[in-house]
């Protein structure tokens, strides 16, 4: 077989499934539809969070469980999930093979953001100024029980 034809099929082989791969977006969340915990513990350090329910959308984020629940941050520049999940609320989450069908709130209160940098400091033991300012200067979603 050519070798372009060789890369070809290696491209469409990872590129042509739903799934997030690293840095690349995917499409609907497949696995096995569960209820939201009363208390989000364990949460890995990346999750799979699909926005967009039109037109599935999904990637690879950074996730803290704060009690009753999940959060989700990133910096607006650059991230298309963002602009996606302040359109449309509806998301849902992956956590090995349990789907989450959540709903997400921005977070305007402040006390309630700084539990959630904290939370992220503690879990991934970095500071805002070493690289998490994201978290700490950009937007933060609860996802919580639809």
């Amino acid at each position: 077989m050519h070798p372009r034809k060789i890369l070809a099929a290696g491209v469409l082989a990872l590129f042509g499934c739903a799934d997030p791969i690293g840095p690349f977006a995917g499409g609907a969340l497949s696995g096995q539809n569960m209820a939201a915990p009363a208390v989000w513990e364990g949460v890995p350090d990346a999750v799979q969070l699909e926005v967009r329910p039109a037109d599935p959308y999904s990637v690879n984020v950074w996730a803290v469980g704060v009690g009753p629940a999940l959060y989700v941050a990133g910096d607006p520049e650059g991230k298309n999930w963002i602009s996606y999940i302040r359109a449309d609320g509806n998301v849902r989450v992956r956590m090995d093979d349990a789907v989450y069908s959540l709903a997400a709130v921005e977070v305007d209160d402040a006390d309630e953001r700084r539990r959630v940098v904290d939370a992220y400091i503690a879990k991934y033991e970095e500071d805002p100024a070493d690289g998490l300012s994201f978290v700490a200067d950009g937007g933060i979603f609860r996802l919580q029980p639809r």
